[in-house]
């Protein structure tokens, strides 16, 4: 089972329920908290993925660039949707995983 990490945007039931029917498993960090995860908080969680989905427009610029850091570290894939719909940043990052298998 794949593991896509979501950094940023709000808590979707929709992304969930499109993850699942791909056999997919979904990570969430909202950044909605007022504490400020650092660069090894976020370090774990890169680890764990396959894929990263990060909604630049809710986040962070210092989350963005330390997710940003980490994908290149740990070589994973990181897309970057615009909006906030669910089934275009599924389908980027099924393209994003797919195209490192192959």
């Amino acid at each position: 089972m794949r593991t896509i990490l979501v950094i940023g945007g709000k808590r979707n039931k929709s992304l969930e329920v499109k993850a699942r029917e791909n056999e997919m498993k979904i990570m969430h960090h909202p950044l909605s908290e007022k504490q400020k995860p650092n660069k090894r908080y976020f370090e774990q969680m890169v680890k764990k993925s396959d894929c990263i989905i990060l909604f630049t427009d809710a986040c962070s610029h210092r989350s963005m660039w330390d997710v940003r850091d980490l994908s290149k570290e740990h070589q994973k894939p990181i897309v970057y949707p615009k909006g906030i719909g669910t089934s275009q940043a599924l389908k980027l990052a099924f393209q994003a995983m797919d195209k490192k298998i192959g």
